[in-house]
């Protein structure tokens, strides 16, 4: 299981200390959230500043996560894209024509992921499974960084898995939201393929405790 990091939680004059610490600490990735202050009641990241990170951590892999209304994608996702980033996920709910962007996302040579709230079924996936790289499944409210992990996340992780044998689709499994490390350890062993993590790391004097006891559990 690969380790992401949420920029979401790290105060911005502390930003480059903090990722510098969390790579050297055997984090994975980054995850930059996008939001719009509308889809979402917050705003971050914007291309800008997107472009600054990634220019800095050229060599770091990382995943857009637009959390935004479908009118701010269209208006926004050229500006982001220009990062190249490596994953780019959008909102099932958010948009009219899921398979549009699928094929918009899949053009600019990233991995393409469908995000979806902890409210929305998971069976609302299975016509888009096919064709997407990755489910990033939401384990709190989308929109900020330090709420508690949605028990029922586990329950749709053994489903996607169930539906992704049955169907014989190799798209991987991610999970966003109020992960800490006991959470972590046990989306491991359910076979999560990456996990987003965001004021757990963020705010701890030793992350690299953290990597460790998730990566050796």
């Amino acid at each position: 299981m690969k380790i992401s990091v949420s920029l979401l939680s790290i105060p911005l004059f502390q930003l480059k200390e903090k990722i510098d610490i969390l790579l050297s600490s055997g984090i994975d990735c980054l995850h930059i959230d996008i939001m719009d202050g509308n889809y979402v009641p917050n705003l971050a990241y914007t291309p800008s500043w997107t472009k600054q990170i990634v220019k800095r951590y050229h060599e770091v892999k990382t995943g857009f996560h637009f959390m935004t209304s479908e009118r701010a994608l269209e208006n926004l996702f050229q500006d982001f894209q220009k990062c190249v980033p490596e994953r780019v996920s959008f909102h099932l709910e958010a948009v009219q024509d899921p398979n549009k962007w699928i094929s918009i996302i899949t053009t600019y040579k990233s991995k393409v992921g469908i995000a979806v709230c902890p409210e929305t079924p998971v069976d609302s996936l299975i016509p888009y499974l096919e064709n997407i790289s990755f489910v990033l499944l939401m384990s709190v409210k989308p929109g900020f960084g330090g709420q508690v992990f949605i028990e029922d996340t586990y329950h749709k992780i053994e489903k996607l898995i169930n539906i992704r044998k049955q169907m014989g689709h190799a798209f991987e499994i991610h999970v966003d939201g109020g992960v800490k490390t006991e959470n972590a350890v046990k989306l491991k062993k359910l076979g999560l393929d990456l996990v987003v993590i965001g004021s757990h790391l963020a705010t701890s004097e030793n992350p690299l405790q953290i990597i460790e006891a998730i990566k050796n559990r």
